[in-house]
Formats: C-alpha cells, structure tokens, sequence
C-alpha cells in the first residue's frame, strides 16, 4: 500500500499587481493518493493479481487575480496482472468511473486543458 497527502498553503505575500493573500495560480491545497495492490501466492492462483488507487485533487484558482475557480476531483484506477517468470500481461483501468474534470488552465482561462476519460491499456511483456 503506498499513500501520501500534501498540504500546499501557496499565497501570494508581497506584489505590485496581485492582491496579497490570494493563492498561487495552478497549486491546489490539497491532494492525495491511496494505491495498493495484492498478488495471489496460491497455487491454482499464483501470479494473478490486481490493484486499485485512488487520487484526489483540491480545487485550484487558475488566475492570479482568483477570480476563477477549478473545482476539485476525485479519480479510481484499478488493474489486473498476471505474472510468471518471463512472462506478464496486465490490464489498466484508469478514470473508471469517467469523472469530468480539468486539470489546468492557462492563458487567464482562455486555454482549460481537459483531464482523460476512461482509459483502458493492455500491455504484454516477455523478457529473454
């Protein structure tokens, strides 16, 4: 199991142009990851596996002026594996639940860059 949380209480302190205390365009204040995965060590199941994350963003202001708000988002990806000597295949599952969200913005809201639908990958590896 791997997990982190962040707490970023980025603002804006002395500037000419900028409203002191506004938060700093882009950083949210908080974010957090949960991930953890579990492979079978039974026979009959032995090198089968899988694993399910989850990721949080908060919400963040895309302009320095605040005047604009990127709502937060919340984001469950799984995966299924096998494993066996040289051998594995696995199947991600990322944004399963194909949350609408928006990772960023640039040029004072002209360009919102939209975070990916459900995506699925099936990746095959055989090492010699």
């Amino acid at each position: 199991m791997i997990g982190f949380y962040g707490y970023t209480d980025a603002r804006v302190t002395k500037d000419n142009d900028i409203p002191v205390g506004n938060r700093v365009e882009g950083v949210p204040e908080h974010v957090a990851s949960l991930w953890t995965t579990y492979t079978f060590g039974a026979d009959s199941l032995k090198g089968f596996g899988g694993g399910i994350g989850f990721n949080y963003v908060g919400d963040n202001k895309p302009d320095s002026l605040n005047t604009y708000t990127i709502p937060s988002y919340f984001l469950t990806d799984a995966a299924l594996y096998y494993r066996n000597n040289n051998f594995s295949i696995g199947l991600n599952l990322n944004n399963i639940f194909n949350v609408r969200y928006y990772e960023a913005s640039f040029d004072y809201l002209q360009r919102i860059i939209h975070g990916r639908p459900y995506t699925a990958q099936l990746t095959v590896k055989w090492e010699f």
